[in-house]
C-alpha cells in the first residue's frame, strides 16, 4: 500500500471522531469550550459536507481536463458541488433556531452527496486502486449512521 493511500485512509476513518465525540457529548450533555455536542456536531458536519463538495468540484476540473469525453458528467459535477455547498451554508445559517431538523437535513445531504458522485463517475480503476470508492461509501454509512442517533437525542 502506497503512503498516500495510508493517509487517505487513516485521514478518511479519523474524520469520524469529531462525529462520535459531538453525539457522545450531545448524549452526556456535556460542553466544551462552552459549545453543546449538537454545536460541535453540526458545524462539524457542516464543513465535512462542504469539504466532500470540494472534492466533487476538484474532480470535475480535474476529469475535464484529462478527457473531453467526461464534459457532460464533469459540468454536472461542478454544478451540483455548488448547490450542495450553497444548500449547506443555509443549513448553517438555521442550526441555531431548528438543530433537530438541520441535523436530519444534513444526514440526508451526505447520502445524496455520495449517490450524486456515484451516479456521475464510475469507479475508475485509479480510484479503485486506492481504495477510495470503499472508503467513501463506508465512511457516508458510518456519518449517515452517526447523523440519524444524533437526531434520536
Amino acid at each position: 500500500m502506497d503512503t498516500s493511500k495510508k493517509v487517505m485512509l487513516k485521514l478518511g476513518y479519523l474524520g469520524l471522531i469529531p462525529f462520535i465525540a459531538g453525539v457522545a457529548m450531545m448524549v452526556t450533555n456535556v460542553s466544551f469550550w462552552g459549545l453543546s455536542g449538537s454545536q460541535i456536531f453540526v458545524s462539524y458536519s457542516v464543513i465535512i459536507l462542504s469539504f466532500l463538495s470540494g472534492v466533487l468540484w476538484g474532480r470535475g476540473i480535474t476529469d475535464n481536463q484529462s478527457n473531453e469525453a467526461q464534459t457532460v458528467p464533469n459540468k454536472m459535477a461542478l454544478i451540483i458541488s455548488n448547490v450542495f455547498a450553497l444548500l449547506v451554508w443555509g443549513l448553517l445559517l438555521q442550526s441555531s433556531q431548528s438543530t433537530h431538523l438541520v441535523i436530519g437535513l444534513l444526514a440526508l445531504g451526505f447520502g445524496a452527496l455520495w449517490f450524486c458522485e456515484r451516479r456521475i463517475y464510475n469507479d475508475s480503476s485509479a480510484d479503485n486502486e486506492q481504495g477510495y470508492p470503499t472508503m467513501r461509501r463506508n465512511l457516508t454509512a458510518s456519518v449517515v449512521a452517526l447523523h440519524l442517533i444524533a437526531w434520536a437525542i
